[in-house]
């Protein structure tokens, strides 16, 4: 879920406002399913600055799978983090809405985990 929109940002100029949950991330041929504040940190950690990310989000949690919505986001380098963001803080909350194969993924990785 999406706690903060830091003003100005790429996020904040594609529309993307506090209580979004993330539901998929892609830039290029990689494509990762948001689980976890960890998951989205992960893969704009790892984007390139010079190609748009393919965000599919919620804009509101209680807001059905289907009313899911795309923007394109351009990460920017921050040299304070020592890596490309995005402009919003996510963190983990509630219950993660995942299409049925990747939520048997998850599931079986959380099983691992526990």
């Amino acid at each position: 879920m999406v706690a903060c929109v830091e003003a100005g940002s790429p996020a904040a100029l594609a529309g993307i406002s506090p209580g979004a949950v993330i539901l998929a991330a892609e830039q290029g041929s990689r494509r990762a399913d948001i689980a976890r504040a960890e998951d989205f940190i992960a893969f704009t950690a790892a984007s390139a600055t010079s190609s748009p990310v393919a965000i599919r989000y919620l804009q509101n949690a209680d807001d059905d799978f289907l009313a899911a919505r795309q923007v394109s986001v351009t990460p920017v380098w921050r040299d304070s983090l020592a890596r490309p963001v995005v402009g919003i803080t996510v963190v983990d909350s509630g219950l993660a809405r995942l299409p049925l194969g990747a939520a048997i993924v998850e599931a079986g990785a959380y099983t691992v985990d526990l």
